[in-house]
């Protein structure tokens, strides 16, 4: 359960929105719908976590920028981490990469969305909710919804189906942030109408 407010405080996001924006070479609707493709490790295309040595690659080929927020989480003990296939044929692939930090091991890649908007601006924002599940949100350049999926609680492998919230305006770049004072869940993000200014949507129901 949501609904949208707007902030009219925040001008300079604004205007820091709009002057950073970066716009994606090979725009995809999100009408691909998703599938339940799980990228393992060695796949050239998509590689999940290669192991260097030094340095472990979490999720070749994987975009994200600092215009959504949190794009990585920890929980129970695992590294849950979003991205965007930036090329190839899995460009656009909204995914979520899971590695178990205790027991050092990979657990996959799964794909949130296939082939949604090849833009690093599309990563998911993810929120730890009280029933131990995940809700992971995300949306593309003025996109007239947000998209959204709940894992299966403390199991961050196992994804729920997608909904949507429509917007009556488009809309960019997913925010989470939960305020424990009022047990109130909050959304910011960029809304198309006037000059780009930042909205938010509120959730009494934590997505």
């Amino acid at each position: 359960e949501s609904s949208v407010r707007t902030h009219p405080t925040l001008v300079l996001l604004c205007l820091l929105g709009v002057l950073s924006t970066a716009w994606a070479a090979e725009p995809r609707p999100g009408d691909a719908g998703t599938d339940e493709k799980v990228v393992k490790p060695g796949n050239d295309d998509d590689s999940s976590l290669v192991n260097t040595g030094k340095v472990k690659i979490l999720a070749r080929n994987g975009g994200w920028c600092w215009f959504q927020d949190p794009r990585a989480i920890i929980h129970n003990g695992k590294l849950i981490v979003g991205s965007v296939s930036g090329c190839g044929s899995r460009a656009g692939d909204v995914r979520v990469t899971v590695y178990d930090l205790l027991a050092d091991k990979d657990l996959g890649t799964y794909v949130l969305h296939a082939k949604l908007e090849s833009d690093d601006h599309n990563t998911p924002a993810f929120y730890v909710r009280p029933d131990a599940r995940i809700l992971a949100v995300y949306a593309y350049h003025t996109s007239p919804a947000h998209y959204y999926r709940i894992s299966e609680p403390t199991d961050p492998t196992t994804w729920g189906p997608e909904q949507s919230f429509r917007h009556p305006h488009g809309i960019s770049y997913m925010n989470l942030y939960h305020d424990p004072s009022d047990d109130t869940l909050y959304n910011f993000y960029r809304d198309t109408r006037g000059t780009y200014c930042p909205a938010y949507l509120i959730s009494k129901d934590h997505g």
